[in-house]
């Protein structure tokens, strides 16, 4: 909880978990096995019963506020991924939900979820879903009181510790975000525990002497706090390194079988330590979510604010504890199993309910605009393909503007800059910089004849220098509440996963065209699928789309997430090999600097950029050797926080989301053009004076959101630039002049 609360002595507080898990291993197995020697039977409706009625309605209760709490506190474009995660939690399911976003590129930026914490109650519960069972028949009545027992039980703990952790280790070199929440690599921590309790009940178990118990104590607390405190990095996590919290607890319970005993099993023994644990479970389930609940109201909160609401929650944990979770647990109507269950089961129904009805609620972000909107899109496509004038599909007037439905204040038509440029290697197309592509003949723009949707109100340089962001407009296309699935249809089927390192070979644009077309690189490149696409159709290309999460197109060993990114490396070799064999015609590309690792150490960011620019350099390089035209994406601005929250809670106030443009957005200073100088005939091909024209960098353009999360462009935003690239492309002679 200290962790939660943003104490930076306690980096390393997720090991408390491990430490419960091991706790719990080692009570509630010996609760079963006292069961099951002194009675020969482990009446499981009762077991079932029991837990039902101690955690169930405490739980539900919990669920219930916190989505009070959310539809009060918590911007409403959250409620949708709330409602499955409070449903999640109400079943026990949210560790298995938290570990498919933790493969889920799209997931990770999201905000932290007032239900999150149930994860480790999702484990526990669903390790006792199967734990009695296999005891029970690993213990057939013939067996107890004999050495058959112990040896059977041994055996049975023995096999889902080794099992277990080995799994663990293995999954955490590959998807240490799975691995932390997936119940099999949990499992071996609560079979230590049980190891310790089956050991602890032989009948010739005598506990530690005092000194020996007060220097197991004392070597368990510096474990468990060592683990805390301190783990490199490249260890990984759990894995091998959850044995240094897990050893260290399982020393602290054995010391404390030890009576009278000095050392931290004392201190843990005092009558403030005892208060602080018989309302841990109350405590637990109340401090996340008023933690995140007081985020969302407040903005980030200041270390010390943190922790006064961590220590806060205990207020409504002892009273939720004291009115509520007791008095259930002491009614005597669910004295009997059947009642007690029905009670957890009715407890469970509540909050499902409650769930669904703050999904219900949740505005779907669709409006009458959006529709007229997806039809001036339609119509942009189309004069992309044709070259005719695009006609208002709400009158039918060809000389109408096609978003006349969208209010704004100026909708100029659109202008394709088609200044003479001559040359040098690369070429920057649609920069602000001076041009320099000499063309043998004045290319034909292709222009839709009236514009103002989106980026088509940004397409002249007047336009972008005198451009503010207003504080409100009338309509935002998508609605900033559905603008996180505002992507082109294919863009899941084509991109690869975080943890796969497969390629998949997704086919756009015109698939019996002539002229052979790549795109390649990560999310941000995939982002402009649909220009790509609806550009293919139009000039014959054939697109080939290789993209992977997160994974940029070089031979350098990425990072995701602090770990060395190998799928991505391995992803890496099999484009290659898939470009140097295909030879297209033209391959488009993006980058990002980012850190890599050089021999299994990460190194910083300004080393690790030096080291991107050299191996895209070579890259790209082999590429044009073959015979292929090299077009790199400018990397687009990024707000780096979640611009369509901010956006659905400051409709009126829009300037309070716009943001700085980084400096390696502007042109000159980018990496990429670095890289791209050595490539003979390698283009840069930059939008970004249509997205982010000033040193401040809008919301809403032309009516339209122009991010759909931290990072990436709408595809709304991105269809209107089509347009754009398709005369920035045809500027630099890459199309069809």
């Amino acid at each position: 909880m200290l962790w939660h609360g943003g104490a930076s002595f306690v980096k390393n507080g997720y090991v408390g978990v491990d430490a419960f898990f091991v706790i719990s291993g080692f009570l509630i197995t010996g609760l079963i096995l006292a069961e099951r020697t002194s009675t020969g039977a482990i009446d499981l409706k009762q077991f079932y019963a029991r837990r039902a009625k101690r955690l169930l309605p405490a739980s539900g209760f919990v669920i219930v506020a916190t989505l009070i709490l959310a539809w009060l506190f918590i911007p409403e474009i959250r409620w949708t991924r709330l409602r499955g995660d409070a449903l999640a939690s109400t079943f026990y399911l949210e560790n298995w939900r938290l570990a498919a976003q933790s493969i889920d590129y799209v997931s990770q930026g999201d905000a932290a979820s007032p239900f999150q914490h149930f994860w480790s109650l999702a484990v526990e519960e669903q390790f006792y879903l199967v734990w009695p069972f296999l005891i029970k028949l690993a213990t057939p009545s013939g067996a107890i009181g004999s050495g058959k027992f112990n040896r059977n039980l041994s055996f049975l703990f023995g096999s889902v510790l080794v099992a277990s952790l080995a799994w663990s280790v293995l999954l955490t070199a590959s998807s240490p975000g799975r691995a932390y929440f997936v119940t099999t690599t949990r499992a071996w921590e609560f079979a230590l525990g049980a190891i310790l309790a089956l050991y602890t009940r032989q009948k010739d178990f005598r506990p530690l002497q005092r000194s020996s118990a007060a220097a197991a104590g004392w070597g368990g607390a510096v474990l468990l706090l060592a683990s805390a405190v301190y783990l490199p990095s490249s260890w990984g996590f759990p894995g091998f390194a959850a044995l240094i919290p897990t050893v260290g607890t399982a020393l602290l319970l054995l010391a404390g079988l030890t009576p009278d005993v000095s050392g931290p099993t004392r201190i843990l023994g005092t009558p403030a330590f005892v208060a602080v644990g018989t309302i841990s479970y109350s405590l637990y389930l109340w401090h996340w979510p008023l933690l995140i609940v007081m985020e969302a109201r407040f903005g980030e909160l200041h270390p010390i604010a943190s922790l006064a609401t961590v220590f806060g929650s205990a207020i409504p944990a002892y009273l939720a504890y004291r009115f509520f979770e007791n008095p259930v647990r002491r009614m005597r109507s669910l004295e009997q199993p059947m009642p007690a269950i029905g009670a957890g089961a009715l407890s469970m129904a509540i909050a499902a309910v409650g769930a669904l009805a703050l999904g219900a609620i949740s505005s779907s972000g669709e409006t009458p605009t959006a529709a007229a909107a997806e039809a001036a899109l339609s119509d942009i496509d189309a004069a992309i393909l044709s070259g005719a004038s695009p006609t208002n599909t709400t009158t039918g007037d060809p000389t109408e503007d096609v978003t006349d439905v969208l209010p704004t204040d100026e909708r100029p038509p659109l202008a394709a800059e088609t200044s003479a440029r001559d040359g040098s290697s690369p070429t920057t197309v649609g920069s602000r910089a001076e041009p320099t592509l000499n063309l043998e003949s004045e290319p034909e723009a292709v222009t839709p004849a009236s514009g103002g949707l989106g980026a088509l109100s940004l397409d002249e340089p007047s336009e972008q220098q005198s451009f503010q962001q207003p504080d409100s407009v009338e309509t935002i296309v998508p609605d900033p509440i559905s603008a996180k699935g505002d992507v082109h249809e294919l863009t899941e089927e084509c991109r690869q996963s975080l943890t796969a390192s497969t390629v998949i070979d997704c086919l756009v644009g015109d698939p019996s065209g002539k002229i052979d077309v790549a795109l390649v690189g990560d999310s941000k490149a995939i982002q402009w699928l649909s220009a790509v696409d609806i550009i293919g159709k139009a000039e014959g290309w054939r697109v080939v789309v290789y993209s992977k999460s997160n994974c940029n197109y070089t031979t350098l060993m990425l990072t995701n997430r602090s770990e060395p990114y190998r799928s991505c490396s391995e992803w890496n070799e099999l484009v290659r090999d898939k470009l140097t064999t295909a030879r297209p015609d033209l391959v488009l590309l993006n980058g990002r600097d980012q850190r890599v690792f050089v021999d299994g150490e990460l190194v910083p960011l300004s080393e690790s950029t030096e080291l991107l620019v050299d191996d895209r350099a070579r890259l790209w390089s082999e590429l044009a050797a073959g015979g292929t035209q090299v077009v790199v994406l400018a990397d687009s601005p990024e707000p780096d926080f979640d611009l369509p929250e901010c956006a659905s809670e400051s409709r009126r106030s829009l300037t309070k989301c716009t943001f700085p443009r980084h400096p390696s957005h502007i042109p000159g200073e980018s990496t990429l053009e670095r890289s791209a100088a050595d490539v003979p005939g390698a283009h840069i091909l930059d939008v970004n004076d249509a997205i982010c024209p000033r040193e401040t960098c809008p919301v809403v353009v032309g009516g339209v959101l122009v991010y759909r999360d931290t990072h990436h462009l709408t595809d709304t935003y991105v269809r209107t630039l089509a347009p754009l690239i398709a005369t920035r492309l045809r500027e630099a002679g890459v199309t069809k002049a």
